[in-house]
């Protein structure tokens, strides 16, 4: 085991009493964190099953009503019928497309959560406290930007928002971007080490 405020590799027969409460500490936390994300998977997955559910209800339902043999009603009733019909169909497709989103949110924490699960296996390889906090917040970081590219989408809608937005609105997307160019530029050369023009 790593001792995280020294860096040095001992086994727990030869840690101090401190020392070994130290590396308890760090794995208590990593076993924390997956915890967390396990658990935020298992409600995204029962979201999941829920809707599915919803969804499989609601078209056993139109399909029942649309097995129904046809009754000699009055005009106004058969456009009643007729309407309750495109409600049914609605539903459906509103409950398939929040289906497809809680899929993509349990993809999104299973992945998180594999993440934090590879960090607890391979902690006996970090080679001392410091690389352990550079990873962790190097991780932190990604975790961020994956949440923010997630529901940051330009999609059509958008790009035609912002082709017809003001200039002022424009002006003011404009110093975002440039905010955001920068704030790139200062990733890569904290990668790289070199200035990026």
């Amino acid at each position: 085991h790593t001792i995280p405020s020294t860096g040095e590799e001992k086994t727990v027969d030869e840690m101090t009493v401190r020392e070994l409460r130290e590396v308890k500490k760090v794995l208590k936390e990593k076993d924390k964190l997956l915890h967390q994300e396990t658990e935020r998977r298992k409600r995204a997955e029962q979201e999941t099953f829920s809707a599915r559910k919803s969804e499989e209800l609601t078209r056993k339902q139109l399909e029942e009503f649309e097995q129904q043999e046809p009754q000699i009603i009055e005009k106004e009733v058969v456009k009643e019928v007729a309407i309750e019909s495109v409600e049914h169909i609605n539903i459906i497709n509103e409950l398939k497309d929040k289906n497809a989103e809680l899929k993509d949110t349990v993809d999104f924490y299973k992945q998180k959560a594999d993440a934090l699960s590879k960090d607890v296996d391979d902690i006996q390889l970090e080679e001392s406290s410091m690389n352990y906090v550079a990873n962790k917040n190097v991780h932190n970081l990604i975790a961020y930007m994956d949440e923010f590219l997630k529901d940051a989408v330009v999609s059509s809608l958008m790009r035609g928002s912002i082709a017809t937005a003001s200039d002022a609105t424009k002006e003011l997307l404009d110093s975002r971007i440039e905010a955001f160019q920068e704030f790139l530029n200062d990733l890569k050369i904290a990668k790289t080490g070199r200035k990026i023009n």
